[in-house]
């Protein structure tokens, strides 16, 4: 059944990152391990990234590799942010974001 439809992965708990005075790398290898485990047990990371204004680092750096990092592993990724980077961001990539705005949350 080749052409067969596959359910949708499971979803896993939410994981939230918190970005306050941290690199991009900290962030990044804080939710890489998360990500790549979803993705061996077959279903799909949730991660909310707070405080993204409080990050001590390239925000856009951290924001391309967290669209990178969506479509690469399945994960899905929810910014939390009031100060509008995110917004931005996500407005400038458009539908080609892998990327999301929290709900409910800040941004």
């Amino acid at each position: 059944m080749s052409g067969a439809l596959r359910p949708p992965a499971p979803e896993r708990p939410p994981r939230r990152v918190d970005c306050a005075g941290r690199s991009a790398r900290d962030v990044l290898e804080a939710v890489l391990p998360e990500c790549l485990e979803a993705r061996s047990q077959g279903a799909r990371a949730l991660i909310r990234v707070d405080n993204l204004e409080l990050l001590s680092d390239s925000v856009t750096r951290l924001l391309k590799a967290f669209d990178r990092l969506s479509a690469d592993l399945g994960a899905e990724i929810r910014l939390a942010d009031s100060s509008g980077f995110a917004g931005a961001f996500l407005e400038a990539l458009s539908d080609r974001a892998h990327v999301s705005r929290a709900r409910g949350g800040r941004a």
